[in-house]
């Protein structure tokens, strides 16, 4: 067991994240398989057997979650998917209600509401997305976040201006290609950087390329600034 994927999580997770773990395991929500009470104990008996670093036997945990039941194959093993599924939404939800992701956040809060047809509320929500996005400094991350906002607006204006037309089609555009020069520009310079020590061979049609790049940036914004 010591080499399975569920003990290898376990070990790895911070104090907060075993805490939000044990909070979790005995929520129906999160845990509604099969074995649920023994995958809730077999977190237990993992996590104490971390702390008292003891080496954990397959038959001796088996006996421990199933007292009753005689040894089956591979019976123990469906327990352990279950809990390992527990450590994984664990580390889906740390990783999603992270600070820097709070836009995102926004962004996907936005979108539920106008699924709910809260038209207004979308709206406001958004806009909210939208100056918190202003915010931030303009790399990837920023024209990742920004390029859903738009797409979102786009979708919107489709539905709701059918005749009008959709005025924001040329915003979603420029984010997308803004976005892939600037991946490119950064990527390239990693390259050139490699270069000095590997002496890596860089075709000319790549240096015409990223000057092409640098010419979109700076005829659209004078103040803006590469983050690699």
């Amino acid at each position: 067991m010591d080499q399975s994927l569920l003990l290898e999580l376990l070990n790895s997770l911070t104090h907060p994240e075993k805490q939000l773990v044990l909070a979790l395991k005995d929520i129906v929500f999160f845990n509604n398989g099969k074995f649920r009470k023994q995958a809730s104990h077999l977190v237990d008996i993992c996590m104490s057997a971390e702390t008292s670093q003891v080496k954990l036997d397959k038959t001796h945990v088996y006996k421990q979650i199933f007292p009753e039941s005689a040894f089956t194959e591979g019976k123990l093993e469906k327990v352990m998917v279950e809990a390992l599924k527990i450590v994984k939404t664990t580390l889906l939800i740390t990783d999603l209600l992270k600070e820097e992701k709070s836009v995102g956040h926004q962004i996907t809060i936005a979108k539920i509401f106008l699924s709910k047809g809260l038209d207004k509320r979308f709206q406001t929500q958004l806009v909210k997305a939208q100056k918190n996005l202003d915010d931030l400094t303009k790399n990837s991350e920023y024209f990742k976040q920004l390029i859903e906002i738009e797409n979102i607006i786009h979708e919107y204006e489709c539905i709701s201006n059918q005749k009008k037309g959709d005025l924001n089609i040329t915003k979603l555009l420029f984010s997308i290609e803004t976005k892939n020069k600037l991946d490119y520009v950064t990527l390239f310079n990693r390259l050139l950087l490699q270069q000095r020590i590997s002496k890596i061979d860089i075709p000319s049609k790549l240096h015409e390329t990223i000057r092409a790049c640098w010419g979109i940036f700076f005829a659209r914004d004078q103040n803006f600034e590469i983050i690699i």
